[in-house]
């Protein structure tokens, strides 16, 4: 059980705050595919003996994640892979001040793009949490009298209770700290830190997730006693229901009319996803557009190269290893060299480490109507190269790492067992097999 742990404590510390993408979501059918190719895979995987138990689980998991990263790109950069018209022609957001206004275009839906390709937004009020501070406090003394205490906190029409105890050997440093938890573990949209005032004193600070208030809505969450003494004494001496900053909406124009919105995101025509960052100066609107084809060609060619070398960094970091795994490394190194020189024409260059950098301007030109076709076909032959490692990658990264063959299965004369993972996957695999 331990090295299960492991191999999920490592997954949890490197990726477990990666955000989720509108790629990672698939129809039943490529479900039923991959359910298919694993089953196909470890009804005819032999049975091995890992050199390297605690080396191995890390690999297969950086090997599934970045095959995962690449599969994402490949996804976002063709509308069409089979369509030289679309192949790497996928339609790019641009905003012409990306410190105040942040723009992806959202190519999973049904709209098409809108008839106005260019819109202007003049952001005038960014939307904002709630915020309560409580009163400041002398960090090594004890305000709150020993017993217990409860206070409740009401947000979206429910209210959650809180009860903690107070000890005579406890601090208000302590007791805040205590707070703070008790809040944040509750996930009940509101964020707590204990703050100081570099004067030896601290206080407790609250912060709504949501930001923006709806018509007749005037907190996001209130703070208040249950009418019990130590409840009281705990808002009067705390003052946990002090607020700081109540919630507002944003305010922009867009085109020139005026708009409101709860949240700093939004999209418009279901196509552009916008992000506010900061204020515009007055008069000065943000210009949302798309990019010309040919720079989204460049864009998106970029974004390919740069999950290629990952792939190819992640590889050679367990290179080093003892013994060493580089099976992978040597694969994904070929595919670089192996298309060097096609590369080469459209300014893709294979640098000695073999990773692949750009010289944009040669791949501009490439990307020009009277050279596409030519380019697309080097492209394509590059892209599918990766895309098919990465598959092989994601479904079996184990097929890459140093082991030591205990049995072959009798070749066509085996039985499906698709619950047994740890033949193809390597995250159940027994260490001492």
């Amino acid at each position: 059980m331990a090295t299960i742990d492991n191999a999920y404590n490592y997954f949890l510390q490197t990726y477990g705050q990666t955000a989720g993408a509108q790629y990672d979501t698939h129809k039943k059918s490529e479900l039923r595919n991959v359910y298919n190719s694993i089953v196909k895979l470890n009804k005819e995987s032999p049975i091995f003996k890992i050199t390297n138990p605690t080396s191995a689980q890390k690999f297969a998991i950086d090997m599934k994640e970045a095959s995962t990263s690449i599969s994402r790109v490949l996804s976002s950069i063709s509308e069409d892979p089979t369509d030289e018209a679309f192949d790497f022609r996928q339609k790019i957001a641009t905003s012409s001040n990306t410190d105040a206004v942040d723009v992806t275009y959202n190519n999973d839906t049904s709209e098409e793009p809108p008839a106005v390709s260019n819109f202007e937004l003049e952001v005038k009020k960014l939307a904002e949490p709630q915020v309560n501070m409580s009163n400041y406090v002398t960090e090594d003394e004890r305000g709150l009298p020993t017993g217990d205490f409860a206070f409740e906190v009401e947000t979206n029409n429910t209210v959650f209770e809180f009860q903690f105890t107070v000890h005579a050997e406890d601090n208000n440093l302590g007791i805040m700290n205590r707070l703070s938890r008790l809040v944040n573990n509750s996930r009940i949209g509101i964020k707590a830190e204990t703050v100081s005032n570099g004067e030896g004193k601290v206080g407790l600070r609250m912060e709504s997730t949501r930001t923006g208030v709806s018509q007749g809505e005037e907190r996001l969450f209130n703070i208040s006693s249950d009418n019990t003494y130590n409840s009281e004494v705990l808002m009067s001496r705390y003052g946990l229901n002090n607020v700081e900053q109540q919630a507002t909406n944003s305010l922009f124009t867009l085109n020139g009319e005026e708009r409101t919105s709860q949240a700093n995101n939004f999209t418009i025509n279901k196509v552009f996803e916008v992000h506010l960052l900061e204020e515009t100066p007055e008069g000065e609107p943000v210009t949302i557009g798309f990019k010309s084809d040919v720079d989204a060609i460049a864009d998106n060619v970029k974004a390919l190269t740069d999950a290629y070398n990952e792939l190819v960094k992640v590889a050679e970091k367990y290179t080093n290893d003892e013994p060493p795994s580089t099976k992978l490394y040597n694969i994904i190194s070929n595919i670089a060299k192996n298309n060097k020189e096609d590369l080469a024409t459209i300014g893709l260059n294979v640098n000695d480490d073999n990773t692949v950098s750009i010289d944009r301007e040669r791949l501009l030109d490439a990307a020009q109507p009277e050279n596409w076709s030519d380019t697309h076909s080097k492209l394509s032959k590059f892209r599918n190269s990766i895309e098919n490692l990465s598959s092989r990658t994601s479904l079996n990264p184990m097929d890459f790492v140093d082991k030591k063959i205990v049995e072959y299965k009798n070749p066509g004369k085996n039985l499906a067992a698709p619950y047994v993972t740890s033949q193809y996957a390597g995250m159940m695999f027994n260490a001492y097999l």
